[in-house]
C-alpha cells in the first residue's frame, strides 16, 4: 500500500505532459498551417519527455 501512494502522481504527471506536448503541437499548426507536423513532433516530444520524467521520478524514489 505505501508504494501505491509513492507512485500515485507519477501516471498523472506522464499524461499531464504529453497531452501539454500534444496541445502545443496542434496550437502550433492551427498558427502556422503545417497540419501534420507539429502534431507529429508535439506526440513524439512529449512521449520522450513524459518517459524521461518518469524514469527521474522513479529513480529518485528508489534511493
Amino acid at each position: 500500500m505505501r508504494d501505491y501512494i509513492q507512485y500515485s502522481h507519477v501516471g498523472i504527471l506522464f499524461i499531464a505532459i504529453f497531452l501539454l506536448f500534444v496541445y502545443g503541437g496542434i496550437q502550433l499548426d492551427k498558427k502556422t498551417n503545417l497540419q501534420p507536423l507539429f502534431t507529429i513532433l508535439g506526440v513524439l516530444l512529449g512521449f520522450v519527455m513524459a518517459c524521461y520524467k518518469l524514469i527521474k521520478e522513479t529513480e529518485v524514489k528508489k534511493k
